[in-house]
């Protein structure tokens, strides 16, 4: 029996229930919790419900517990599937929520979720109103999301007092499902207006231009519009994707099914869903059966495991920023995973952020990469006078030169390390190449990125002597790391059929055939004049990943 309020009951405020508490539902929490409403939460995890509560809510065992004493509940979780797990079932919302009360849905789901959930909720006298909502974490802690809100006019009126302490405005903009509908149209747009940003900063470095510094040009200009203020705050579109590519590709792809169900299509909006990372394996951990205790303490990824491995490479741009110690931890836990078929795992790795050793180390081996450069610029022609501004090699050089030239100030240096336990074989290093690949892919999953040289080699005597590295083990390469700075382009590679063989040395099989939107390098293997003669400067230029 649900218990009735009194009067000092309802001038404390409404009694607000809170599903969803990720990077924007916490912040629409605070900010409700400082309106003076009474707000209670779950969360499935306990150390993300003890972080909540600091701020004065309360926690609650599950959603069916949590709807029992509400005015309001509302849901901010990250998929369609997660919106009918919280609110329907015997555990769900809808199963407790009182008569008189509002569950209001912020989740991008499908137009048809809130309509079910009503006719589920009208039995038990609760309304329902879809909310979908445009803004981010600051937004909300603002107290400026935008909401697109559908159902009834009156039902809105009677929560618009929770909805105003985080939203500013509030638009009604039709029946149920039409907020989501309006939602989906703007997410689509956005995520097209970012994939032309994307185009810009790779248009802008194509022709010599700093991509950086080109959109905080046209941010003034009449190229300005939200999306590239979006990706100049996230310091680059590939900064942006990594922190929110998976959100932006879901929605793409839910208004992608949308309006093919309506028997029509995105058009030139779709150009988005060919850019953006897609979200398939990337839920958040509030999904159906939730992650597994190792997952648990893990962050979440930005990217697939197909994403990353298509689209990672090597990153020598790096913004003035440290990398935390719970990324670098979940970085390198990843790198140690066993990557061949033996749990010995020969390799370790020395870290090498800040510190005395740390700056000694990076200017070794900075020392060293300026000399192997200087060498195979001259070898490898890439200092040659007629060289285009805008091609491939003359990029390359500007891009090695700001490399070496700063490689003191890179965040993180990482020296791989293969500890020998036989006598050296040619496959020694079947442990400690796919763990620095590893590392580099858990990078780029956490929005980071890295490239794994061998300057280090040319001072390999002075990095044993400062870091006391023991007889007997190698230091197999230097991986530099950090937040990516600037556009780093697509990913060029040689074409499929020339790199994969069938039946027949030389000749490619039928499927090998490239995506389309392959990007191919002009680059190929050294020829036999170019760097034999300097085999120690080839080791520092070549890609990661």
């Amino acid at each position: 029996m649900v218990r009735g309020r009194s009067s000092a009951d309802r001038e404390r405020g409404l009694r607000v229930g809170f599903v969803g508490v990720g990077s924007v539902g916490r912040p629409m929490l605070e900010q409700v919790v400082r309106a003076g409403h009474e707000v209670s939460f779950h969360a499935r995890r306990p150390e993300v419900a003890r972080e909540v509560a600091v701020c004065g809510a309360t926690s609650v065992a599950s959603p069916a517990e949590l709807g029992a004493a509400l005015d309001v509940a509302v849901v901010c979780v990250f998929s369609d599937a997660q919106v009918h797990e919280v609110c329907g079932g015997d555990d769900g919302l809808l199963a407790t929520l009182p008569a008189g009360s509002t569950l209001v849905v912020h989740t991008t789901c499908s137009p048809e979720t809130p309509t079910e959930l009503a006719r589920v909720g009208q039995a038990r006298g609760v309304s329902v109103l879809d909310a979908g909502f445009s803004g981010g974490p600051a937004d909300a802690a603002a107290g400026r999301v935008t909401l697109l809100v559908g159902g009834e006019v009156a039902v809105l009126e009677r929560v618009r007092p929770v909805l105003a302490s985080y939203a500013s405005p509030i638009l009604h903009v039709g029946g149920l499902g039409d907020g989501q509908r309006v939602k989906l149209v703007n997410n689509a747009l956005f995520g097209a207006n970012v994939a032309l940003v994307a185009e810009a900063e790779r248009l802008a470095e194509e022709l010599g231009i700093d991509p950086a510094r080109a959109l905080e040009a046209i941010g003034h200009c009449s190229g300005a519009s939200y999306a590239l203020g979006t990706v100049r705050a996230a310091g680059s579109s590939a900064g942006l994707h990594a922190a929110a590519g998976r959100y932006i590709a879901k929605d793409v792809a839910t208004a992608k099914e949308l309006a093919a169900a309506a028997g029509t299509h995105l058009g030139l909006l779709a150009t988005a869903a060919d850019t953006l990372e897609p979200a398939a394996d990337t839920l958040e951990s509030a999904a159906p059966g939730g992650p597994s205790p190792l997952e648990a303490g893990l962050p979440a990824d930005t990217v697939g495991l197909l994403a990353g491995l298509t689209t990672t490479r090597a990153i020598r741009r790096y913004r003035d920023e440290p990398v935390p110690a719970e990324a670098l931890r979940a970085i390198l836990f990843a790198a140690t995973r066993a990557p061949s078929g033996s749990n010995r795992q020969p390799f370790r790795f020395v870290v090498l952020a800040d510190g005395p050793n740390a700056d000694a180390a990076k200017r070794l081996v900075g020392d060293a990469a300026r000399r192997i450069w200087q060498t195979k610029q001259h070898t490898d022609g890439y200092d040659r006078a007629d060289a285009e501004p805008a091609s491939p090699r003359a990029r390359l050089a500007r891009t090695m030169r700001h490399y070496v030239d700063t490689f003191e100030q890179v965040p993180v240096l990482i020296l791989p390390c293969l500890v020998r336990y036989r006598e050296p074989t040619l496959m020694e290093g079947a442990s400690v190449y796919p763990a620095c690949q590893n590392l580099l892919l858990a990078a780029r999953a956490l929005g980071y990125g890295g490239a794994l040289t061998g300057f280090g080699l040319a001072v390999d005597a002075e990095l044993r002597a400062l870091l006391d590295v023991p007889e007997g083990t190698v230091i197999a390469g230097a991986i530099t790391l950090g937040r990516p700075a600037g556009q780093h382009g697509p990913v060029r590679r040689r074409p499929l059929a020339e790199l994969v063989y069938g039946e027949t040395w030389g000749e490619a099989p039928a499927w090998a055939i490239d995506p389309p939107g392959t990007t191919f390098t002009a680059a190929g293997p050294p020829n036999a004049t170019e760097t034999r003669s300097a085999p120690g400067p080839d080791a520092g230029a070549g890609t990661a990943g």
